[in-house]
């Protein structure tokens, strides 16, 4: 009941409020990026079961000219500087996402806190992806968005497929035959899953950086856990008669909130903040509060239910596990009938 008032005296102050709206919160990520004066590349690439994938790129900062990266060999113990002017010569660094996120997370805050920004001006090669079903990647090559069946995948499918697509496309473009890797949350999951599984894969990855890593979700709060311990049932009755379908969608509600709320005069209380930690519980010791309308214009970004069922099943086993599917498909499928839990050491990365 609170959290039905809550959302109507938001809807009321909304249409009451002030509008302060900060342009990017109607730009794209390559809008966002050409907004600051950076260059901005589009790029797509279908997966093996005929999902589009959307990548933005920033092939270098806002000068070309003169960029130079220093590096210290730690076994040699030498420092030696490698010039980084040429696109050939600079390192590629590819930056995935989190749950019900998508590139623009990555250059929503201003330059300087944002890491495809810093990256890019510190001499990278900056590539962005965007798994299956959020906002950029919601084409298929036979299936439409208004099918269930559409939507019928979980992160183990991004882990099965859409990595893999994603990196071997911006590795045959930039002309590399490795890349830096820096995954946030169910960005770190995929990765884990797909290292642990193919060791040629992980031939490609020189170096993985986990932000947020997913080990366990025992201990995750915010509406996860909500949903795992109070609202279970219902979760899944609704999942069981309409089918897989999009979860939390950036639609014009949250464009309402971010522009008419928090981005404007009416309140100055921090409810705009709580949504944006909605998924995994509260963490506002590193957020930019004067971005909070952009954060929200952007967040969240689609999903599968299905994908947030398979995240319900884990934090209710307190483990990272397979998609339970009940017992006579767990069997076709993992020809076992349950503890079919997700081996996530043994990946590298060179």
């Amino acid at each position: 009941m609170n959290l039905l008032l809550l959302f109507f005296l938001f809807i009321a102050f909304a249409i009451h409020g002030i509008r302060n709206e900060d342009p990017e919160c109607k730009m794209t990520t390559p809008e966002i990026i050409r907004h600051w004066g950076y260059p901005a590349e589009i790029y797509t690439v279908a997966t093996e079961d005929g999902y589009i994938l959307e990548l933005h790129r920033i092939p270098h900062g806002k000068s070309s000219n003169n960029v130079t990266i220093k590096y210290y060999d730690s076994i040699i113990r030498t420092s030696f500087v490698q010039d980084l002017t040429s696109r050939k010569s600079r390192p590629v660094v590819f930056l995935q996402h989190g749950l019900e996120c998508s590139s623009a997370n990555w250059v929503a805050n201003l330059p300087n806190e944002s890491a495809g920004f810093v990256f890019a001006d510190a001499g990278f090669d900056v590539w962005l992806g965007n798994m299956r079903g959020n906002t950029y990647s919601t084409k298929h090559v036979n299936l439409s968005p208004a099918e269930s069946k559409f939507w019928k995948w979980t992160w183990d499918e991004m882990a099965n497929y859409d990595l893999e697509s994603m990196i071997e496309k911006t590795l045959n473009i930039s002309g590399k035959k490795q890349l830096y890797y820096v995954g946030h949350s169910q960005g770190t999951l995929t990765m884990f899953s797909k290292l642990s599984m193919n060791q040629v894969f992980s031939k490609k990855i020189r170096n993985f950086f986990a932000l947020a890593p997913i080990g366990s979700v025992a201990n995750i709060k915010g509406m996860l856990r909500l949903l795992a311990e109070v609202f279970k049932p219902e979760f899944y009755l609704y999942f069981d008669i309409f089918g897989a379908g999009k979860f939390l969608p950036n639609n014009w509600i949250m464009k309402l909130i971010a522009n008419r709320i928090c981005g404007g005069m009416t309140l100055k209380i921090d409810l705009c903040d709580k949504i944006i930690f909605l998924i995994s519980g509260p963490d506002g010791s590193q957020m930019n509060k004067t971005r909070t309308p952009v954060y929200l214009s952007h967040t969240p970004a689609d999903t599968s239910s299905m994908n947030v069922r398979h995240w319900i099943q884990m934090v209710m086993k307190g483990t990272v596990s397979k998609y339970d599917y009940g017992k006579r498909e767990n069997i076709r499928k993992y020809r076992q009938v349950k503890d079919f839990y997700v081996i996530l050491t043994g990946s590298s990365s060179h």
